[in-house]
C-alpha cells in the first residue's frame, strides 16, 4: 500500500512485453494472441425515462452493417435519436487549430428489430424513447456484414440512477 508501481506494456505486432518497475514480467510471442476488437457495444436504460441507451464504437477503418435487436423491449416507439462522433481517429479539437470532430445528430427510425451500419472510427449512441418505464430490457446485438463469421452477444440493460 502506498506505493508508487511504474508499469510499461510494449506492443510490436503478436510480440507483447510487460514491464513492472523497469523488470519484464511477461513476454508474450505468437499467433495466439487475440485479434484487437474492432467492434463494442453496450446498453443501459435510463430508470427516470425508460429510455433505452445503445452505444456502440467502430474502430475498424471500414463500416460495419449490422442488426440491433432489442426482444425483451416493450413500447418502443419508432422515432430515435442517434448521436455520431466519426472522423479521421488523430484529428485533434484543440483552440489553435479549432474543431476537427463534432458530434452530428440526427433522427433514426427503430424498432424491435433494425438494420444500422456502424460508420468507420466512429462513436455511436442511440437513444430509444419507450411508452413506459421497464424494469429490464434484453439487447441482442448481431453483426449482418458476414453471416458466416456472425456472433450473437445478449446483453442486458438494468434500471438505474
Amino acid at each position: 500500500m502506498n506505493r508508487w508501481y511504474d508499469i510499461k506494456v510494449e506492443v510490436a505486432g503478436a510480440h507483447i512485453k510487460c514491464y513492472l518497475d523497469g523488470t519484464l514480467v511477461h513476454e508474450i510471442t505468437g499467433e495466439g494472441i487475440a485479434r484487437p476488437i474492432e467492434l463494442a457495444v453496450s446498453s443501459v436504460q435510463d430508470f427516470q425515462t425508460g429510455d433505452i441507451i445503445v452505444k456502440m464504437v467502430n474502430v475498424a477503418a471500414v463500416s460495419k452493417p449490422l442488426r440491433i435487436e432489442l426482444p425483451g423491449a416493450k413500447n418502443i416507439l419508432q422515432a430515435a435519436i442517434k448521436t455520431v462522433l466519426t472522423g479521421n481517429p488523430t484529428a485533434v479539437n484543440s483552440f489553435g487549430n479549432g474543431i476537427g470532430l463534432a458530434p452530428a445528430t440526427s433522427n433514426i427510425t427503430v424498432g424491435n428489430f433494425f438494420d444500422y451500419k456502424a460508420l468507420a472510427f466512429s462513436l455511436t449512441v442511440i437513444r430509444v424513447k419507450t411508452r413506459q418505464v421497464e424494469s429490464r430490457v434484453s439487447l441482442v446485438f448481431l453483426a449482418i456484414s458476414q453471416p458466416q463469421f456472425m456472433k450473437r452477444l445478449d446483453l442486458s440493460a438494468y434500471p438505474h440512477n
